[in-house]
């Protein structure tokens, strides 16, 4: 297959979209020819052209207008890319809207399959976005509504994303429910050397409200009234809520964004991790792509069971499944792996194993080029 992935996303570095595209171009590298068309700017880390394990990738630079309105430069970015005597494929990530249905119309026309990863429902958007991404995301609604039409499959990160499209008239079967993927999966970790006397618990990541970091921090301060020499460690781009209220603890500790080489260490150093998201239709329609990078370092991690969570993990087996709307719940999960540390320990070790099973980027790679060929000889 020719497979040509389109993304907002930076590439090949960047947050969790970056690194869903990139495991996904790179696995796939090896038995097809793979490339990776940024649309849009980039986050200053990457080249505008280059090859990093088998892909090719290239910034395209459209505009706002161009994503819109610009199809002769859609062609022009396309057209090249399509290789006779293959199966040609488009891969537009995180759904179809007003700025990338363009690819969609321009790559059907031009021969190629149109397929759609989608990681996130925006018409249940929970946060602050401003007015403009507002109306975005209104509009997307809209043009989300004759996905059927644009695309020839669908790739969904949930199975609240499943039966969504399956509502909006896609056939079951070209719909495929693929988790997320976590690079970290078959690293060799080094123990990193605690006190046995101290206990760290760690959250990277964003701080949204369906994040719920807030109720993090105030489950650990009372957690301090009971316990000794334990510690929180925050990273990623942090808020100016969240900052106040660590402001002056001794025993929080904020790392701030932490670079793409240091970052799994960074995730190794503490005892335990946090995924915690609301219950909303929001955190429940997506998945934490955190969960699978945070399981594979074998450390324990207490999680929210939002979204297909619990089809993949077991309370108490594989994770410490929290109640992220009772400040006491939390303090109760953390105190218990603080006071079990061979529990802790069985714990991380058979989340590890999980996320070797569901979470493996290989396995969920050849998971998708099963679709894709799929759909490449459909009618």
């Amino acid at each position: 297959m020719n497979i040509v992935f389109i993304s907002f996303q930076p590439y090949p570095f960047g947050m969790a979209g970056s690194k869903r595209v990139r495991l996904f171009a790179e696995n796939l590298a090896g038995s097809n020819s793979v490339q990776v068309l940024v649309i849009g700017k980039d986050n200053g880390a990457n080249s505008n052209v280059g090859e990093l394990n088998g892909v090719s990738y290239k910034l395209c630079n459209f505009s706002r207008v161009q994503t819109i309105f610009g199809y002769a430069k859609a062609i022009k970015a396309l057209k090249p890319e399509y290789k006779s005597g293959l199966k040609n494929v488009i891969v537009i990530y995180d759904g179809i809207g007003l700025t990338n249905s363009i690819f969609a119309k321009v790559g059907r026309k031009l021969g190629y399959k149109i397929v759609t990863d989608v990681v996130e429902d925006y018409n249940v958007h929970e946060e602050d976005t401003g007015i403009l991404l507002t109306l975005l995301h209104k509009i997307n609604s809209r043009v989300e509504k004759n996905i059927s039409k644009l695309v020839d499959g669908i790739a969904v990160i949930s199975s609240r994303l499943r039966n969504k499209f399956e509502k909006l008239g896609v056939e079951s079967g070209n719909i495929e429910q693929i988790a997320i993927c976590a690079e970290n999966v078959n690293f060799t970790y080094k123990e990193p050397r605690h006190d046995s006397a101290s206990f760290t618990f760690l959250y990277s990541g964003s701080y949204a409200n369906r994040d719920s970091v807030d109720i993090v921090i105030k489950a650990f301060k009372r957690l301090l009234q009971r316990k000794q020499n334990i510690h929180l460690l925050l990273g990623g781009a942090i808020n100016d809520t969240i900052m106040e209220m660590i402001r002056g603890q001794a025993n929080i500790k904020y790392a701030g964004m932490v670079a793409d080489k240091m970052y799994y260490d960074f995730l190794n150093s503490a005892d335990a991790l946090l995924v915690t998201r609301t219950n909303s239709e929001y955190s429940n329609a997506g998945f934490p792509f955190k969960l699978g990078e945070y399981l594979a370092t074998g450390k324990p991690v207490i999680v929210s069971p939002v979204s297909d969570i619990a089809d993949y993990l077991r309370d108490k087996e594989d994770v410490i499944m929290t109640d992220i709307t009772s400040v006491d719940a939390i303090v109760k999960d953390m105190e218990y792996l603080i006071d079990n540390p061979l529990e802790a320990l069985k714990i991380g070790q058979s989340g590890q194993n999980k996320c070797r099973l569901y979470f493996n980027p290989k396995t969920n790679t050849e998971k998708l080029e099963v679709f894709l060929n799929k759909i490449c000889v459909s009618d």
